[in-house]
Formats: C-alpha cells, sequence, structure tokens
C-alpha cells in the first residue's frame, strides 16, 4: 500500500518556497513521482496534518503538472498512434479533469458498444446495420443533450459523459462516431456549415449514405445530405478532425465563461491536433 512519505511531505512543506531552485527541485520530485502523489492525492487532501493552504497548493501543482504532462503525451499520441482518436480525446477530457481514469471510460465504452452491436449480423447490409446501431445508440443508451446555459463541466468531458449519460450535443455525436468506429463501421466525416455528419462509405472510399445525427440518425442519401449529384466529389475526413473541432468547441466555451486557463490549453491542444 502506497502511503505519503517523509520525503513528499517535505516537497508539501515547500510548495510556498520562492526560491528558484527550490521551485525547480519541487516541480522535479512531482513530475518523477506524478502517478503515485495522484494516486494518493484524495488522502492527502483529507490528511488533518497538513493545512487547507498546503493541500490547495499542492492540488493546483498537481492540476499544472497534469495539464503539461497530458499536453506531452497528446503530442506523442499524435505523432505515434494518428488514429487512436478514443486515446487522444481522453487525454483532451485529462488535461481538464485530473481525476479522469482512462481504464474506467473504456470499460464504460466497451459496455455501450455491447449493447450497440446485439442485433447486428455479419449478413446485414450497411443501411441495416446503421439502423439497428441507430435504434440502440438514440433509445437504449439513455443519452441525453443538455443545451441549456447553465451546463455543468461533466456534460462537455467524455469520461463523465459515458458515466452520467448527459452531454452537450457534441459529445454525444462524438460518441456516436467512436462507438461505431469501435464496431468496425468505416464511417467518414462531412463538415458543412459548422455541422458535421458521420458517412458510410464503401471499400473505396465512396459514400454509401449519411447519417443525420440531428434527426436521431436518420439516414439520407448522399444528394439529400449535400446536394451533390456526383457523390464521388463529396469531400469526407478521417474521424480524428472531429478532436479538433471538439478542442476548438471546448477552448470558446471556456474562454466565454471566464476560465482563461482553461480556453488556453485546449488552444494549444488544438495547435497540436492540426499541426500533426
Amino acid at each position: 500500500m502506497i502511503s505519503v512519505t517523509p520525503e513528499l511531505k517535505a516537497v508539501i512543506s515547500l510548495l510556498e518556497d520562492t526560491d528558484p531552485v527550490v521551485k525547480e527541485s519541487v516541480d522535479t520530485y512531482i513530475k518523477e513521482h506524478f502517478a503515485e502523489i495522484e494516486y494518493l492525492l484524495p488522502d492527502i487532501l483529507d490528511e488533518w496534518h497538513f493545512s487547507r493552504k498546503e493541500s490547495a497548493l499542492l492540488f493546483d501543482k498537481m492540476v499544472a503538472v497534469n495539464a503539461e504532462l497530458t499536453m506531452a503525451e497528446l503530442e506523442k499520441a499524435v505523432k505515434e498512434v494518428p488514429e487512436d482518436y478514443i486515446y487522444e480525446w481522453f487525454l483532451l477530457n485529462k488535461m481538464i479533469l485530473i481525476s479522469a481514469d482512462f481504464t474506467v471510460m473504456s470499460a464504460s465504452l466497451i459496455s455501450m458498444a455491447n449493447v450497440l452491436e446485439q442485433g447486428i449480423t455479419a449478413s446485414d447490409s450497411p443501411w441495416k446495420k446503421a439502423e439497428v446501431f441507430n435504434s440502440a445508440f438514440f433509445g437504449k443508451l439513455g443519452l441525453v443533450q443538455l443545451k441549456s446555459e447553465n451546463i455543468p463541466l461533466s456534460a462537455l468531458l467524455p469520461s463523465e459523459v459515458t458515466d452520467t449519460r448527459e452531454g452537450i450535443p457534441l459529445v454525444i455525436d462524438m460518441l456516436y462516431v467512436f462507438l461505431a468506429d469501435m464496431l468496425g463501421f468505416p464511417f467518414r466525416i462531412y463538415i458543412q456549415d459548422g455541422k458535421f455528419m458521420p458517412v458510410w462509405t464503401s471499400p473505396d472510399g465512396y459514400p454509401l449514405f449519411f447519417v443525420d445525427l440531428d434527426e436521431e440518425g436518420r439516414l439520407l442519401s448522399p444528394y439529400d445530405a449535400t446536394g451533390e449529384r456526383e457523390p464521388g466529389r463529396v469531400v469526407t475526413e478521417d474521424p480524428s478532425s472531429l478532436l479538433a473541432i471538439y478542442a476548438a468547441v471546448l477552448s470558446d466555451i471556456f474562454f466565454a465563461s471566464g476560465e482563461n486557463e482553461k480556453g488556453r490549453l485546449m488552444q494549444m491542444a488544438h495547435n497540436v491536433l492540426t499541426s500533426a
């Protein structure tokens, strides 16, 4: 069992020290022992022998270090595993919520995917697979879109939405795409006028039909969705494009609510995602 060591207690007592050498030593220690301190954080915050000020200083420092380390992990993930959409989405989440747990989020997504794949058979046509998927996604999962002005932080973050089943429309729409991806659906993304639609594509990339998420997954022909009479000319994007959209939207939300540090974090993340 991990416990608060005398060394960690000493580091916590030095958080107020303004000496540059001490500050650097404290930062280095926290970065090198981040995982174990993160594990102990709830207990440390409750420890009676730490003052409220010490607890607050440690929490603020952990939040800052978490953002720095998670940003570095995002940069690495984008370069090395460019199609790991869900993990990269989680990292965006983790920058904002230090307690987010990828194992827990993954387990929730797998549970949801298991519900969605019921009734789908390999011999079903793409249209039939999408209809069965839509029926479960917009029915059995019990997802609720929150559109009011007073939206809680949890509604912005996939690690929380997979638990509460309540989120802003963008998060729920992204869940649709990424859960479909987990089931092997060959969706690409069509973006037009600030709105996106998943596009079921053939093996050679030809768009077969579009999914209108604003209409509970109504399936549309390429012409009905885009007005383009030659579907092969329709430009679609990889699902990873949604991550940059998500970072940009969260940045706007945070700046609008006066949470400038979170807004800047999402701006930085957006730059990482779009420069890859």
